[in-house]
């Protein structure tokens, strides 16, 4: 509502105040002068009007400054809107403004080209409904939305199916911001939404090639290794050919990871990663792993030092998962810490997990590296000089696997402390 119309209603509001204070005393007096036996209703009429003029002073202040104090406050908030509408009018992204409630106050121009729908179709209504782009997420996903920003008053980010005026489906990233007034209530929800249908699509696509080319790469790879295998036995070869056989074997060993990397990946994004769970004993499967991993520490003449704080450890887990986590943590530590060091790994009890944790005393992971280290294909600058072979697929990797067993993993990275990745396991 305009500053001039609030201050029309306010007249007509403080005029109406008036005029019935003054009706009410004159009906007092008139009352009053009738058992008192006083004089007549020009008296009584008077003594309303002298009565109504000493109040009115009183009134005007009280009634005006509260309504001058609602006044500033609305011409502020209406010009703060008129402001934040002329940032984003012209904004490529979908941006809306709602109140309280959800109903639409505001769509830039870009919610009109993505969705499809014009403004005038859109402001009024609910945000998110089926008569608008969305409705298409399930109940439990709407009722944590609204609890982030209704309730807790925090933003929310997510992903959202939705669809545009004429049926077409799209994905959007959407950010939602509760705007607060000073006493800490929501009065707008400002909210952000992409269009990525085409980065999934593209994503897909990529998923897609990758899983068809490891699958096609696997049958020659397995089918070269036996091979290798074969000749490796021939008693007839001489030393120098039995070296580069050797030579041979390692580098498809390496082909043959790689392409069960890329397809754990492919699993990992299509979200095909099933945990198959069984009860193990987790200290001997650890001791089991580090048996198969030992050989590439003496390699460095580098000591793999275990300690188990606990008598039995049960569990019901992937045993092929937590291989997956467990050997690319001690890997990693293995191929980046120096010749000779030393690399502790530890089962311990935290709350209702187990915890195992594989350290070592160098190198360090660079702090502006260290947010994106679980990341696919991300590789810190340190870690290239120290081996040029790696992927940047293993922490991903380690990372779903400990995450589909139930578990979290994290690290911890200083200097003079080392680095020490963690991952945890549910007892039950």
């Amino acid at each position: 509502m305009s500053l001039p119309a609030t201050r029309q209603i306010s007249k007509k509001l403080f005029g109406l105040i008036v005029v019935s204070v003054f009706s009410v005393e004159l009906v007092i007096m008139l009352v009053l002068k009738k058992f008192l036996d006083l004089t007549s209703f020009s008296a009584g009429l008077v003594d309303a009007i002298l009565l109504t003029a000493a109040i009115f002073p009183i009134l005007y202040y009280f009634i005006f400054k509260s309504l001058a104090h609602r006044n500033a406050y609305y011409q502020a908030l209406a010009g703060d809107l008129e402001k934040f509408k002329l940032a984003v009018a012209n904004a490529s992204d979908h941006i809306t403004i709602t109140d309280a409630d959800g109903t639409v106050l505001y769509v830039n121009k870009g919610a009109e080209n993505i969705t499809g729908f014009k403004a005038r179709e859109i402001v009024g209504k609910k945000v998110g409904s089926k008569d608008l782009w969305g409705g298409g997420m399930d109940k439990a996903f709407y009722a944590k939305m609204w609890k982030r920003i209704k309730t807790d008053k925090k933003v929310f980010v997510g992903e959202v199916n939705n669809h545009r005026k004429n049926g077409e489906p799209y994905i959007a990233r959407v950010s939602i911001n509760p705007i607060l007034n000073q006493a800490g209530a929501v009065v707008f929800f400002v909210a952000i939404e992409r269009d990525i249908t085409k980065e999934k699509m593209i994503d897909q696509a990529k998923s897609d090639f990758i899983s068809l080319a490891s699958h096609q790469l696997r049958t020659p790879l397995s089918a070269m290794k036996w091979t290798l295998e074969a000749f490796a036995g021939d008693q007839g070869l001489t030393a120098k050919h039995q070296e580069r056989l050797r030579d041979l074997y390692v580098s498809n060993e390496r082909l043959i990871a790689l392409v069960n990397d890329l397809l754990n990946v492919s699993h990992i994004t299509d979200k095909k990663i099933v945990a198959k769970k069984q009860t193990a004993d987790l200290a001997k499967t650890i001791k089991n792993l580090l048996e198969t991993i030992k050989v590439n520490a003496d390699k460095k003449q580098q000591t793999l030092k275990m300690k188990i704080s606990l008598k039995a450890a049960k569990v019901n887990m992937d045993i092929v998962l937590f291989g997956e986590t467990f050997n690319n943590l001690v890997s990693n530590a293995i191929n980046y810490a120096p010749a000779g060091a030393r690399i502790d790994i530890t089962l311990s009890v935290s709350g209702q997990n187990y915890l195992i944790a594989v350290h070592n005393d160098e190198p360090i992971i660079p702090v502006a590296d260290q947010a994106k280290l679980f990341t696919k294909f991300y590789r810190s600058l340190n870690s290239q000089t120290v081996n040029t072979a790696g992927t940047g697929l293993g922490l991903f990797i380690a990372k779903a696997a400990a995450e589909a067993n139930g578990g979290k993993i994290w690290f911890a990275s200083k200097a003079g402390i080392g680095t020490t990745f963690y991952f945890t396991v549910p007892k039950k």
